[in-house]
């Protein structure tokens, strides 16, 4: 059997470190990647890293989910948890169901009917820069108009074997959480489209299975992290109203007796 990892990674002192379950130790590695250097763990190894991005512990957390880490090279077949999911069985138990006829498995998305509707609830919800999502949605409905109509991913768990295939799969996803919204949901399946790769789809209640329960926050320092870009689709919103509120202003004073009786005066100073 190839030697297996279950991984996390914490960026930006965002959340604290669940600890791993008692079911869930033991016959794997298990590793947390952070940012943090006083992190500490009796159950995970904390392998700290500097963020690929100073001021951006989002994506630089993503790189790592996605990419992996050099340590995870040696491994033929890893587990991916978010900080926030708690294991109810063996790391094992879910990569041998998983990766039994595919190298990638990840959840379906239990609340989201379509990756066009992850879209506007990420848009909804200021969870990115409106103009960056609005922009990747209008290259994806150009260029990948069916994958947005399937139900989305979920990315909070991904069983991985190391491949040919899975590592394009991997920097494809990479690329586009680099060149458009940071919220990787929003990509994974396309990336998957592109590479090729075999992907299952494994169904999931999000919040709590068998295998699982989501989310277990720990020391959470904000509920929803939401993005300090501005947004510049509403500030020009705002500035269109103020334009029309100012221009029925001036409207009003032409139409008036006062500005049509003074037009003379008006005139002779001109002049």
């Amino acid at each position: 059997m190839a030697r297996r990892a279950l991984y996390t990674v914490l960026m930006g002192k965002y959340e604290q470190l669940n600890p791993l379950p008692d079911i869930a130790q033991g016959g794997i590695d298990a590793y947390c990647f952070s940012d943090d250097p006083d992190l500490r763990s009796d159950t995970w190894t904390i392998v700290h890293v500097e963020p690929e991005f100073a001021l951006d512990s989002v994506r630089s957390q993503r790189l790592i989910k996605i990419l992996g880490h050099p340590i995870l090279n040696t491994y033929g077949e890893t587990l991916f948890i978010d900080g926030t999911v708690r294991l109810k069985v063996h790391p094992n138990e879910i990569l041998d169901a998983w990766l039994a006829n595919a190298d990638l498995a990840l959840p379906e998305h239990s609340f989201r009917a379509t990756v066009d509707e992850e879209f506007a609830e990420v848009i909804a919800d200021k969870l990115d820069s409106r103009e960056r999502v609005t922009e990747q949605l209008g290259h994806y409905r150009k260029l990948y108009g069916k994958t947005l109509t399937r139900r989305p991913l979920w990315t909070a768990m991904m069983a991985r074997r190391k491949t040919a295939t899975v590592d394009e799969f991997s920097r494809v996803w990479a690329e586009h959480i680099l060149r458009y919204s940071r919220r990787d949901q929003l990509s994974v399946a396309v990336a998957a489209e592109i590479s090729g790769v075999a992907l299952a789809r494994i169904p999931l209640d999000n919040h709590v299975s068998d295998l699982h329960q989501w989310p277990i926050r720990n020391g959470l320092k904000k509920k929803v992290r939401t993005t300090d870009m501005p947004d510049y689709f509403e500030k020009f919103e705002y500035s269109q109203l103020e334009v029309s509120h100012y221009r029925d202003q001036l409207e009003q004073t032409w139409r008036s007796l006062s500005w049509r009786l003074t037009k003379p005066l008006r005139i002779g100073r001109r002049r």
